[in-house]
């Protein structure tokens, strides 16, 4: 649904960098157990300071964002210094299957 962007974020990904097929199946709701509480305490709560939860590269160079959590806090910050924001309320779903959730 998203275009590819030409350019690699200020990391050097791309949207293709990584595995594509699953590990670690035995993992999985481990693993989403992780990512939901990065997206609670970080997009829905805004408490920036759990770097555990955040040390994963960043793919999406049409975001701009680069790797970790330190990446993420300057793209949040340059957003609104723009007048634009990014609010997560509610987490509907977590998708994903072993390493890739």
């Amino acid at each position: 649904m998203q275009e590819t962007p030409a350019d690699a974020n200020p990391s050097g990904n791309t949207m293709l960098d990584g595995p594509t097929k699953p590990t670690d199946l035995a993992k999985t709701e481990e693993n989403k157990t992780l990512v939901r509480s990065f997206v609670d305490d970080i997009l829905v709560n805004g408490h920036m300071g759990n770097d555990r939860l955040f040390r994963r590269r960043q793919l999406c160079p049409a975001q701009q964002i680069a790797n970790g959590l330190s990446g993420l806090g300057a793209a949040l910050e340059a957003m609104a210094a723009n007048g634009v924001t990014m609010k997560y309320d509610t987490i509907h779903q977590m998708l994903g299957e072993g390493n890739l959730c």
